[in-house]
């Protein structure tokens, strides 16, 4: 009966060691993945932008194309088109020696719509960074490249 006794002690001493040792790899891994999702929100975000469209009750010459921020934090969204109609110039993409022709900050869950910066015919090209205005930046480049700048928190 007593080894019976200890044979379930040791038994139980085992697995409390192998779940303690699983129990510390588990935090491990936990604080890792925190560290790369904090480094992913320090720039690019183009993954928190979903491109719909909108439906205007005045006619579809009033459509437009939407820009939302499906994340919980503050983004900057540059972005461009191709629809070389002749309303929709001021927003087309490569226009006067850059390439994003728009810029606005969304707060989380914010759609932005407008029917002539993002027309409801014409591919919508953008970039997103997490942060304010001025958070993403273009002017280096005229192909659709943007860079996010590491902006330190006051």
């Amino acid at each position: 009966m007593l080894d019976y006794f200890l044979g379930i002690v040791k038994y139980s001493q085992t697995q409390y060691l192998m779940t303690d040792k699983h129990m510390k790899n588990k935090i491990i891994f936990l604080v890792l993945l925190l560290g790369i999702t904090q480094i992913s929100f320090a720039g690019d975000a183009k993954e928190c932008i979903s491109v719909g469209y909108h439906k205007s009750k005045y006619g579809s010459r009033n459509d437009s194309q939407t820009l939302t921020n499906t994340c919980q934090q503050k983004i900057e969204v540059v972005w461009c088109h191709d629809n070389n109609g002749k309303r929709y110039k001021r927003g087309r993409c490569g226009k006067n020696g850059k390439y994003y022709q728009k810029h606005t900050v969304l707060k989380a869950g914010q759609v932005k719509q407008n029917q002539y910066s993002l027309p409801s015919i014409g591919t919508i090209y953008y970039g997103a960074c997490f942060g304010g205005y001025y958070s993403t930046e273009t002017k280096k480049w005229n192909d659709g490249t943007y860079r996010c700048k590491n902006r330190k928190k006051k």
